[in-house]
Order: structure tokens, then C-alpha cells, then sequence
């Protein structure tokens, strides 16, 4: 079984902000490490256009039911690092195909 060890939040609308772009970026920053504060191992790279969580060992599932209900996140995706060889690349990505398909998340309106 695949084990994701981060999850990539999107920002989407933000990149619209004009001048205020940054301060709205920290504020979502801010409201993601609110709501994933019963997560205290995990940890947070923030980047122009997204954050990556590394979830340290954490289940992917509670956190992404967390995230869901914090305004201003466009879009999640689980992720899972490999190295940087092609063969296991191709070999990673046949099985993520293998185990994922199929599976879907129910996402809040």
C-alpha cells in the first residue's frame, strides 16, 4: 500500500489579490496550522502558490476532512515522493494507479 507522506494545498483565487496577495497567503497559512493543531508532528513549507504539509507519519484522511472546512483553499492533493530514478519513478506511479483507481473522497459544498 502507498503511504502519502504530504499533502499540497492550492491557493487558487488568491493569486488575484493584487498588492494584498501576501497578507492573505499568511492569513490562510495561519488559519491551516489553526485548524491542524491536534497535529502538532506536522509540518509546513509555504511557497508562492501552495503548501506543502508533510504529514510525518500522521493519517492522510482526518487531515484532509480538517482542511476542508478552512476558506480559501482551492484544490488538495495527496503526494508521494519517490526518487529521483526513472525506473522507480514508473515503477511508483504503476502502482499508485493500481491502488488509487477507483477510490474517491467526498468533498463538502
Amino acid at each position: 500500500m502507498i503511504k502519502y507522506d504530504h499533502i499540497m494545498i492550492r491557493y487558487g483565487e488568491l493569486s488575484t489579490k493584487g498588492k494584498n496577495r501576501k497578507d492573505f497567503i499568511r492569513i490562510l497559512f495561519q488559519n491551516v496550522k489553526a485548524a491542524l493543531k491536534d497535529w502538532p508532528s506536522l509540518t509546513y513549507i509555504m511557497r508562492y502558490d501552495h503548501i506543502y504539509i508533510s504529514l510525518n507519519e500522521v493519517a492522510h484522511l482526518p487531515v484532509i476532512e480538517r482542511l476542508q472546512d478552512v476558506s480559501g483553499i482551492y484544490s488538495l492533493s495527496l503526494v508521494y515522493r519517490c526518487e529521483k530514478d526513472i525506473e522507480v519513478l514508473k515503477k511508483s506511479a504503476l502502482k499508485l494507479i493500481k491502488e488509487e483507481s477507483g477510490k474517491t473522497f467526498k468533498v463538502k459544498t
